[in-house]
């Protein structure tokens, strides 16, 4: 039972050597958001991430953290050498000083080189891309295959019988992938759940519910969405932020706990609680499911 994608991009070499790269990654592992001149890059938040296509000097820069405790930071980064004026492959990384305040520094700083290899963890984005996207969605009882080719982009996804697979392609200019994913979720009403809601559809549903000004129809259609989708406990912590006490988000991720996807993840779900006695609520909750 698994969604397998193969993925084959083929990268356009002069855009490597014309333009800036910027990555930023947290030394103590704390998810971020990325906001590159108030424009907010990543939906969910991260713990490393490269964006490429940069062509200003620099930029500022504003790092959100998952964790609301801990202040943002404001920063600026280059991507050119002070001296040679040469676009460079620059690392910043969010580091924790001698006082104990989070600071984004430069890490590293090198020619910017053809034939860049991701690591499993590493997050991209295309900067300033203009994207279009294609959804392929299937509803399957039997076994079924999705092939998409589009110019520069080559993919192939098999799905096994009684799941929904879905697949998110956003091609960039010149045919460049500015970002995928690809997900399935069990038959609605099981809670045997291995796939997480496409960022898509979910960003989409997030703003419908964030949009609405009263709590009990923010509830109802946080409720729709969990019955029929599985979630990320990531997803779980977007929604929650938007409903509006804390009794309500101990309601909802109680609900939402057999229908993530990572539930190993799932005691970082307290952060979002500003009451301590929700907080250990929901730590009770889980100690009783087992974590």
């Amino acid at each position: 039972m698994r969604i397998i994608l193969l993925l084959f991009v083929a990268v356009v070499p002069f855009l490597s050597f014309s333009q800036g790269v910027v990555t930023v990654f947290s030394e103590d592992g704390d998810r971020f958001y990325l906001v590159v001149n108030g424009i907010k890059q990543n939906p969910m938040p991260q713990t490393n991430i490269r964006i490429d296509g940069l062509v200003a000097v620099n930029y500022r820069v504003k790092i959100v953290f998952e964790d609301t405790t801990k202040e943002a930071i404001n920063s600026n980064v280059y991507t050119q050498n002070a001296i040679s004026h040469e676009y460079v492959e620059a690392t910043y990384r969010i580091k924790r000083t001698k006082k104990g305040e989070l600071k984004l520094r430069l890490f590293s700083s090198t020619p910017v080189a053809p034939g860049f290899t991701p690591t499993p963890d590493l997050y991209i984005i295309h900067y300033g891309s203009t994207t279009t996207t294609t959804t392929t969605t299937v509803n399957n009882q039997n076994n079924a295959s999705i092939n998409v080719n589009i110019p520069d982009v080559q993919m192939n996804v098999n799905a096994q019988p009684g799941f929904n697979a879905s697949m998110n392609v956003n091609v960039g200019n010149n045919g460049r992938m500015a970002g995928s994913q690809t997900t399935g979720t069990r038959k609605v009403g099981s809670a045997d759940c291995h796939f997480a809601m496409d960022g898509i559809s979910f960003d989409r549903s997030l703003a419908e519910i964030r949009d609405e000004l009263s709590s009990t129809v923010k509830e109802n259609k946080a409720a729709a969405i969990l019955a029929n989708n599985c979630l990320s406990t990531d997803q779980v912590i977007e929604i929650s932020k938007v409903l509006g006490s804390d009794i309500d988000r101990l309601i909802f991720v109680r609900k939402a706990y057999p229908r993530v996807t990572d539930q190993g993840s799932y005691p970082r779900v307290q952060y979002i609680f500003s009451d301590q006695l929700r907080i250990k609520e929901f730590n009770e909750f889980l100690a009783n499911v087992g974590q």
